[in-house]
């Protein structure tokens, strides 16, 4: 039960913080960037990336799991410029999710692209 308190504590003072930070990054923020293959598309996915790890090792220690489901398995060889593409390729192809933020189109493109079997 305290756990849970935590975790939605947590949650609650990052959202309330992430909003006080300015606006969120859209994928028509980003889209821009990604399309012309800048390096700064790759360093945004990196830390993303980075994030996304550091979340899940955070709510898996507090919930005693010993692992986190994985929601989306890259292959072994991929490289963060292979990542920013599909990212880039998934602004293009929907166009109409643009307006969302970039943090959730990255999470999504992943989904899309590279699903667990």
């Amino acid at each position: 039960m305290t756990k849970s308190i935590f975790i939605l504590a947590a949650f609650f003072l990052i959202s309330f913080n992430a909003g006080a930070m300015g606006p969120t990054l859209t994928g028509n923020a980003i889209y821009p960037v990604c399309s012309t293959h800048d390096s700064r598309c790759a360093i945004f996915i990196n830390g993303w990336l980075g994030g996304y790890h550091f979340g899940t090792m955070i709510v898996a220690n507090e919930l005693g799991a010993k692992s986190t489901r994985a929601y989306f398995c890259f292959p072994e060889k991929i490289n963060i410029m292979q990542l920013a593409n599909v990212f880039t390729k998934y602004l293009e192809n929907n166009p109409k999710d643009r307006h969302q933020p970039a943090s959730d189109l990255v999470f999504v493109s992943f989904l899309d692209a590279f699903p667990c079997k």
